[in-house]
């Protein structure tokens, strides 16, 4: 007979563990494009609310499959402090999000002001190639 409640909590932990390889991953290529390390992206709300439910998931996981009573213990503690984590995480991401960090104004409106500049280059060379075939 299969264990279902055995099932069940592997599958928490292993999302657990997926969600936390997701947002080092994420920060790694934000990363690589030299603007940040990967523990400033990682140190930023957004990131902290997916590793604080990563790791809460990993503990629930843990929690539930561990038999011993110490043990149950120790990932209660982890589960009630990514608990604690996450919402002080939840809380700035969410208070950021509505002010909208100025920082981010700034790339993107730089990232527009490009878009910009490239299609009226573009324009420009349509219409000076228009100019000179047309005499």
């Amino acid at each position: 007979m299969i264990d279902w409640f055995g099932v069940a909590s592997s599958a928490l932990w292993i999302f657990g563990l997926a969600i936390l390889l997701a947002a080092v991953s994420i920060a790694y290529s934000l990363s690589a494009g030299g603007d940040a390390s990967v523990r400033q992206i990682l140190a930023q709300s957004s990131c902290r609310v997916a590793t604080a439910g990563g790791l809460l998931f990993f503990a629930l996981g843990m929690f539930s499959s561990v038999e011993v009573g110490w043990e149950k213990v120790g990932w209660a503690a982890v589960i009630l402090l990514s608990l604690w984590k996450g919402i002080q995480a939840w809380q700035s991401w969410s208070a950021a999000r509505g002010i909208q960090n100025s920082k981010f104004k700034i790339r993107q409106t730089a990232i527009e002001n490009r878009k910009s500049k490239i299609e009226n280059q573009g324009l420009r060379d349509e219409l000076v190639e228009g100019k000179g075939s047309a005499e």
